[in-house]
């Protein structure tokens, strides 16, 4: 979620799709995606990615992400 936010991250995520996801996660209780949660959230991804910047994790899953498609290419799964 947090890479899915771009720049913004999970605030920027969570902002646009936590209404929907609330409703998507009824059947786990009450879940109330607010501004205390997302600051919770975003504040702790920051501390865990340390010294890496979002757009420098993004571009390592891009690299990634394209990397396994060429490999499924290589191995005939994916055209």
């Amino acid at each position: 979620m947090h890479l899915a936010g771009g720049e913004q991250g999970i605030r920027h995520f969570l902002e646009h799709l936590g209404a929907p996801m609330e409703q998507w996660m009824e059947d786990l209780g009450k879940v109330q995606i607010n501004e205390e949660l997302i600051r919770l959230l975003s504040t702790a991804l920051t501390s865990a990615m340390g010294e890496k910047e979002l757009p420098r994790l993004m571009q390592e899953r891009d690299e990634f992400l394209k990397s396994l498609k060429n490999l499924k290419m290589m191995t005939g799964i994916v055209n």
